[in-house]
């Protein structure tokens, strides 16, 4: 399989994506996030919970279930990475943004950062599907004219070394970007070809759509 599909246990408001998941594509749900698989009569291939957001009677016929100890140092959603991160090159992650928990949300970016580091391509989504968060290591991105909405970029390093925005409505150019400043929020997307460029270092990139 080529791709690995979460969800997480701050339900995505719209849960239709699963019905398109297609068969290269490999799916677990985290405690709560079964409810979404519930709410699509699926079923995922693992379920990683500890049962804090779901209750176990709840429970029909996943594939695989790894019971965890509510004690324990990881999040489901990193214990389920950890778990499968040697089999996939590409994560997409739902109902892990924007709930209640900010402590959860700011976790889960702490996992972009990992993954980015070990190469791995992962993009989390808001629970009402407009924004999506992902990284960027050493490397451009490029965008078409038809891209619309809000992007924004923040260093997961101390630096992110020589960033260039070229194609957005402000522009930037071998800025050496630092973790501590906002210049990057709030850009947007013009009706142009647009990149995102860093030279060294990794780039929280936030893209919203209007």
């Amino acid at each position: 399989m080529k791709k690995c599909l979460i969800v997480g246990f701050s339900t995505p408001l719209d849960t239709s994506f699963l019905k398109e998941i297609s068969e290269d594509t490999y799916t677990i749900a985290c405690d709560g996030g079964y409810l979404a698989f519930l709410k699509e009569n699926k079923e995922p291939d693992l379920l990683v919970a500890d049962f804090d957001t779901l209750d176990s009677s709840l429970v029909k016929n996943p594939k695989k279930i790894i019971k965890l100890n509510p004690i324990k140092d990881d999040t489901d959603i990193f214990y389920a990475i950890k778990e499968t991160e040697n089999k996939f090159s590409k994560y997409e992650i739902y109902g892990a943004l924007g709930g209640t928990k900010l402590e959860h949300s700011l976790a889960n970016i702490a996992i972009l950062k990992y993954l980015a580091l070990k190469n791995i391509n992962a993009t989390f989504y808001s629970n009402d599907l407009k924004t999506k968060i992902f990284t960027l290591k050493d490397n451009k991105i490029s965008f078409s004219k038809e891209e619309k909405g809000f992007i924004s970029i923040f260093s997961l390093n101390d630096c992110s070394y020589s960033v260039t925005e070229k194609g957005l409505k402000y522009s930037l150019t071998n800025y050496d970007l630092h973790s501590y400043e906002s210049l990057g929020v709030s850009n947007e997307f013009i009706g142009e070809e647009s990149y995102i460029q860093v030279k060294k270092g990794i780039l929280l990139i936030v893209i919203r759509k209007i």
